[in-house]
């Protein structure tokens, strides 16, 4: 399911290159809540509770710590691109500027999608301490109805405005995603019963989505900009939960059924394993795709400087071609920043390992 989550994060920032299945389970009504989904089916209730501590430590290594690595690295890339490419993309901040963006999680307009990872940081350490606090009577059904209940009324206050305050956003978004790491939780422990009835929940999520998009247009049943929880545009305050679970349904059913194919292929595990770096820094290869089409504007048509100099998420033209571009340059440049990564890693720990002898 990674592997198509962040397909799906790239494609739908490309411009949908790709639109596998968009038409039925658009992008935006499902992909972020299946990223939480995917952490709560992989979350140890029983480790957790032995070692809470260790837990905390864990998180801050694997979600913080890459946060403050990718936006420092990149809070330094916008003076590279301002130098090279005449940008005048911001690079200092109010206080209060800085209290709101560290509440969205998007400080650096560049790696701005990494507001993901303090998302989750805190979507993760607050279900860890409540479902420890109550470990002794933790019903996953029970807790399941109420973290829908919580997810449903932090809908309805985004909507009212409170995700304007960045003292509410992060709660607000708390409430939202937590549902999603309960309901990891309840495919994990129901996993030999759904895996039987795999065409049942494959049936059941393109009927319930037809029958959702007959009643609500696509625009209606799809969230954008969670970071800042202001993209809810129905007052079906349950509805987002619902296309969730259907789109969730959908490719939990699809990645089961492929992964004994498409999970041997390595490029499938190349994507999968390195979906951090994609996530992190997929809009720094996008905008030096941008780069060279502002230098060679005149070779493609006009190219609009000024929102380009105004926003990281410019992409240069609507045509399919330019899409392909994006998509392809976002993953590769990524996934080559990964090798290098990992190859000075490597360097780094060799030399230590070489230094005490």
């Amino acid at each position: 399911m990674t592997f198509f989550g962040i397909l799906f994060m790239l494609d739908d920032h490309s411009g949908n290159f790709i639109g596998f299945f968009a038409n039925l389970f658009p992008y935006n009504s499902f992909y972020m809540p299946m990223f939480f989904f995917i952490s709560g089916y992989f979350y140890n209730p029983f480790n957790v509770k032995s070692n809470f501590k260790k837990y905390i430590r864990h998180k801050i290594k694997r979600l913080v710590f890459p946060f403050i690595a990718a936006n420092l690295f990149t809070y330094f890339t916008v003076y590279v691109f301002n130098f090279f490419f005449g940008l005048q993309w911001k690079t200092h901040f109010s206080l209060n500027e800085l209290l709101f963006f560290l509440s969205t999680g998007t400080v650096i307009d560049l790696s701005s999608s990494t507001w993901f990872l303090i998302s989750l940081f805190e979507s993760l350490i607050v279900y860890a301490a409540i479902r420890t606090l109550f470990f002794q009577v933790w019903d996953d059904f029970g807790a399941l109805i109420i973290y829908i209940l919580i997810s449903c009324i932090s809908v309805y206050f985004a909507t009212k405005g409170y995700s304007k305050n960045y003292i509410w956003l992060p709660m607000l978004k708390i409430g939202f995603f937590s549902v999603y790491l309960q309901l990891g939780q309840f495919f994990r422990k129901f996993e030999s019963f759904i895996m039987k009835h795999i065409p049942v929940f494959f049936l059941f999520s393109i009927i319930a989505n037809i029958l959702i998009l007959s009643i609500y247009s696509q625009k209606e049943i799809c969230f954008n900009s969670l970071a800042f929880m202001q993209g809810f545009q129905t007052t079906n305050y349950i509805l987002p939960f619902l296309t969730s679970v259907t789109g969730i349904f959908f490719y939990y059913g699809l990645s089961k059924i492929v992964s004994s194919s498409l999970g041997t292929l390595y490029f499938v595990n190349l994507i999968s394993n390195n979906s951090l770096y994609i996530l992190c820094f997929h809009l720094l290869f996008f905008n030096i795709l941008n780069g060279f089409f502002s230098i060679n504007g005149n070779m493609f048509g006009m190219f609009d400087w000024s929102k380009f100099s105004n926003t990281a998420w410019y992409i240069y033209d609507n045509q399919i071609i330019f899409k392909f571009y994006y998509c392809v340059i976002g993953l590769i440049g990524s996934l080559c920043l990964a090798k290098i990564i990992d190859v000075i890693k490597l360097l780094f720990s060799n030399s230590i390992i070489y230094s005490h002898y």
